[in-house]
Formats: C-alpha cells, structure tokens, sequence
C-alpha cells in the first residue's frame, strides 16, 4: 500500500504523519504519530478505512534513523529472529535484507521521536524472512559493519 500526495496532505492539515506502512501475510500495518492516539487512528480509519493495524508512536515528530543489530538468529528455516536495542518510544522502523551464498547482510532503521527522552532500555524483535535457509552463512550488520552472532 501507498499514501498518496493528497492522502499525506489530507493528513497533515490534521497533523497526522505517516512514518511506515507495512503490507504482508498480517495485513496492512502503519505506524502514525499525531495529537491523540484515538484521534490519530479515527483520522486515518476515516481516510483509508478500517481494516488498517494503526500504532501510534506518540503525538510528536520523529525521525528514522540506523541502528546496529545486537543478535541474531535463525529461529525457524529462512525466519531471522533480529534483536535491537531500544530505549523509550523508539522501535524498529524496517529492516532491508540482502543475501547471497556467503552471507546475509542486514540495514535495520528505528523510528524515533525527534527529542528523544530517555526511557528504559530493551529490545526490540524484528523477523526478517529469508530466500534461503541461513545454514553457515554470516550475519553482517551494514551499519556497523561487523558480524552479528
């Protein structure tokens, strides 16, 4: 699913941003952050419909920025368990994945507000699916550059 420019502007007059929009097996899922949780979700329910899975990261700007993984594992055949430390609102925007015979090389983004507080420090899990079954292949973390175990 895309937002179209009219769509986005729509919602920004209603101080609505739209930070990610995930579409898989689980349906659409976006991630918004606008004044009031209930108002943000009922603003976009009413432009886009109902059936979109709405977070609402909170009621002030934020920003997507890298992040290096600090675990990584293949729980099942070709499904990456990703672990990445957070802390406060922040989680995990997205994660690009590119794979060949050697290695998997992995790009994960949080999503962020702006002026972060500082907030109790976790983790936050991210499944990445992979062409292939990991078998001995090498998890590198782009952003960092090292391998992650």
């Amino acid at each position: 699913m895309k937002i179209s420019t009219e769509d986005r502007s729509a919602f920004l007059r209603e101080r609505v941003v739209i930070h990610a929009i995930h579409n898989d097996e689980f349906g659409v899922r976006m991630y918004a952050t606008g004044p009031g949780e209930q108002r943000t979700k009922q603003v976009i329910a009413d432009r886009l419909g109902a059936e979109i899975e709405v977070t609402v990261c909170g009621h002030v700007p934020r920003e997507v920025r890298p992040r290096s993984c600090s675990y990584a594992r293949e729980r099942d055949p070709r499904r990456l368990l990703l672990l990445y430390d957070t802390q406060g609102d922040e989680h995990v925007n997205d994660v690009i994945v590119a794979e060949d015979d050697a290695q998997v090389v992995i790009y994960g983004t949080l999503c962020a507000p702006i002026e972060l507080a500082p907030g109790d420090e976790s983790d936050s899990r991210y499944h990445a699916y992979l062409d292939k079954p990991l078998g001995g292949r090498m998890v590198i973390d782009a952003v960092s550059g090292r391998p992650v175990s």
